[in-house]
């Protein structure tokens, strides 16, 4: 086998490469368990406003955000994802990536 990188062996790149397959696997496998735990976690109206005012959101969004938990009716983890989600489908780009990015950030704190 021509090898580029001659400082890696062959044992080297199959770990390596075992590893990437293992996290790519156990990935969804995790999401799936932060959704799960999102879902069972009970959240009021008054922690998604607390939220909010911790992603310093303009009020044009927050109220985007608040008026879509609401309707929704998931008053959970998952429905501030979700809702900051939905509010985000209508930012530019990298506002978008940012909202988003909080909204990951949310459910972490579950897993």
């Amino acid at each position: 086998m021509y090898k580029r990188h001659i400082w890696l062996d062959e044992p080297a790149i199959a770990e390596m490469l075992n590893h990437a397959v293992s996290g790519a696997i156990d990935l969804p496998r995790k999401t799936n368990q932060a959704m799960a735990e999102a879902r069972k976690t009970p959240v009021s109206p008054d922690d998604l406003v607390r939220r909010l005012d911790e992603l310093e959101l303009e009020e044009r969004l927050r109220q985007q955000a608040l008026d879509s938990f609401t309707s929704e009716g998931d008053h959970n983890i998952f429905g501030i994802v979700n809702a900051l989600t939905a509010t985000a489908r209508g930012l530019p780009p990298h506002e978008r990536y940012e909202m988003e990015r909080s909204a990951g950030k949310i459910l972490s704190e579950v897993a």
